[in-house]
C-alpha cells in the first residue's frame, strides 16, 4: 500500500485533529493499522507531511488517547515490548542511509510511544507487481537488487535486523529510488548473552525464510537475505514463491521443494527471457532463498560480490626470439645495463 491512502478510522486510532507532543503533531488521518502498531499521517509545527508510528496494538487497548495493557498480568511484557520498540526506533533514528526510511524524532506520550518519519511519496513494490508488472526492466530490477542488497548490509552493519523485508514495505519513489521502511519487528543482530527476544515476531507466507516460523529459532543475517531474495523472485516471476513452511515441510518429507528455482522457471510454457539478466544474476536469487541458512549467502557484502563481474587479468605473453636475435639480445641488455647469459646455439 502506497502511503499516501487514508483507511478509515475506528474506536482503536487516535482521530483526525488529535495533536501530540504539545502541538509538534498533529494527526490528519490513518494509513494503516496492524499487530506491531499503527501508522498515522500528520503535519508537524511547520505544516510539512510526515509519518507517525505508534507502538504497539497487539498488546493494548486505548483508554481514550491513553494506551493500557488488554489485561491485567501482561504489563510486564508490555513494558518490555515497548522498550524494545523504543530502543530501535532510536537506533533507527540515527541511522543515515538514503534508502532506509528516515526517522526525525522518538517520543513517549498517552502511555505509548511514537516515532516521526519521513512521508515518502511513491508507490509500494508490491502494488507495482500487482498492477504494473512490466514496469521495471531487467536493467532496472538489477540496480534495484543491487541497492537493496546494499541498504541490507548497511542495516547490518548497523546492528540490526529488519526480520519483515516484503515488496509492501520497499517504497519505490517518483524518482525510482527504493526505500525500505516498517521495521516494526526489527531486533539486534546479535542479542546479548542470555536474553530472549520477546519483541513481535512475523511470518510472511512467500517471503519470510523457514527459521521464522519455527518458535525460539535464531534469525540471522541470511534470514533478512531470504526474504529480500523472496521478493526480488516475486518481482520477476510475476508469481509469490511458494511458503518457506511448505518447502521446509517437504524436505522434512524427502520431498522435492515446491519452489521452482527463478533461473528455471518457465512461466506460460516457454522458456524464462533472461535478455538483460546477466550470467548468475537469478541463480544468486535462488541461492539466497536456500531452505537452509548455512546454503545461504552469509552476508549482503557476499552476495554484492557474486554479483560483481571477476576481471581475468590476460597472462604475460610468451615472446618467442629467432636465432639472430638470440645472439643479439646479450649486446642490447648490457647496452641497456642489463647483464644477460645467454647459451651458445650447437655446433658453435
Amino acid at each position: 500500500m502506497a502511503l499516501d491512502s487514508l483507511t478509515n478510522s475506528s474506536h482503536h486510532e487516535l482521530p483526525a485533529g488529535t495533536s501530540l507532543l504539545n502541538g509538534a503533531y498533529r494527526i490528519t488521518g490513518t494509513l494503516s493499522r496492524g499487530g506491531f502498531g499503527i501508522i498515522y499521517l500528520a503535519k508537524d509545527a511547520l505544516e510539512r507531511m510526515v509519518v507517525l508510528k505508534e507502538f504497539p496494538t497487539g498488546l493494548c487497548v486505548r483508554d481514550g488517547a491513553t494506551v493500557k495493557p488488554t489485561r491485567a498480568g501482561i504489563g510486564s511484557r508490555f513494558d518490555l515490548v515497548l522498550r524494545c520498540f523504543l530502543n530501535e526506533a532510536q537506533v533507527l533514528a540515527m541511522l543515515s542511509h538514503p534508502s532506509i526510511v528516515r526517522v526525525h524524532q522518538v517520543f513517549e506520550e498517552n502511555g505509548t510511544t511514537y516515532a516521526a518519519m519521513d512521508h515518502l511519496p511513491g508507490t509500494d513494490l508490491l502494488e507495482v507487481i500487482e498492477t504494473q508488472p512490466r514496469r521495471l526492466q531487467p536493467a532496472e530490477i538489477i540496480t534495484l537488487a543491487r541497492k537493496l542488497i546494499g541498504t541490507v548490509g548497511h542495516l547490518h552493519r548497523s546492528g540490526l535486523l529488519h526480520c519483515d523485508i516484503s515488496p509492501d514495505n520497499v517504497i519505490l519513489t517518483p524518482a525510482g529510488e527504493p526505500v525500505l521502511i516498517d521495521f516494526g519487528a526489527a531486533r539486534a543482530v546479535a542479542p546479548l548473552a542470555g536474553q530472549t527476544y520477546v519483541g513481535p515476531r512475523v511470518a510472511k507466507d512467500g517471503y519470510s525464510p523457514p527459521e521464522q516460523y519455527l518458535p525460539g529459532a535464531n534469525l540471522g543475517r541470511s534470514s533478512d537475505l531470504y526474504a529480500l531474495a523472496a521478493s526480488l523472485h516475486h518481482l520477476i516471476s510475476g508469481a509469490l514463491p511458494e511458503p518457506a513452511e511448505r518447502r521446509l515441510a517437504a524436505r522434512n518429507a524427502g520431498r522435492a521443494d515446491p519452489c521452482v528455482a527463478l533461473a528455471k522457471l518457465r512461466p506460460d510454457g516457454g522458456t524464462m527471457a533472461r535478455a538483460g539478466f546477466p550470467a548468475g544474476f537469478l541463480e544468486s536469487i535462488d541461492r539466497a532463498m536456500a531452505v537452509e541458512p548455512a546454503a545461504r549467502f552469509a552476508s549482503a557484502d557476499d552476495w554484492l560480490a557474486a554479483l560483481t563481474p571477476r576481471v581475468v587479468r590476460p597472462e604475460k605473453p610468451v615472446i618467442l626470439l629467432r636465432r639472430s636475435a638470440i645472439r643479439t639480445a646479450p649486446m642490447q641488455s648490457m647496452a641497456a645495463g642489463h647483464p644477460v647469459r645467454a647459451e651458445q646455439p650447437a655446433g658453435v
